[in-house]
């Protein structure tokens, strides 16, 4: 690596993060890489949970989490409304990361 692409990659900001949809099956594969997803999610839901309420014990709100994924608007409630397991109105953690592995990496012919 060069030292122009070094110093471009230190001031590129690590956060917040982005998930590129496009590349994201062939990312997580193998084990090892879905550990490294699933160690991305908890870090993505860490962050969104601070946004939601100021405070990582409670969780990710609908509006956060439309927000940051951007989707229309029924499709982010739906996407909420699914993930949202115990229907508390927020993501837990375990939600998050559970649903969004399966939707990534996840058979959709599945139950």
């Amino acid at each position: 690596m060069n030292k122009s692409n070094l110093a471009s990659s230190q001031n590129e900001p690590s956060f917040p993060i982005k998930i590129n949809f496009e590349n994201i099956t062939s990312f997580i594969n193998g084990d090892t890489q879905k550990e490294s997803f699933i160690h991305y999610l908890k870090d993505i839901w860490y962050d969104l949970s601070q946004r939601s309420f100021g405070s990582v014990h409670l969780g990710i709100s609908k509006h956060t989490f439309a927000s940051y994924y951007n989707l229309p608007g029924i499709i982010s409630d739906r996407l909420f409304n699914l993930l949202d397991n115990n229907n508390s109105s927020m993501l837990e953690c375990k939600e998050f990361v559970n649903g969004m592995t399966i939707l990534f990496s996840g058979d959709f012919n599945s139950s």
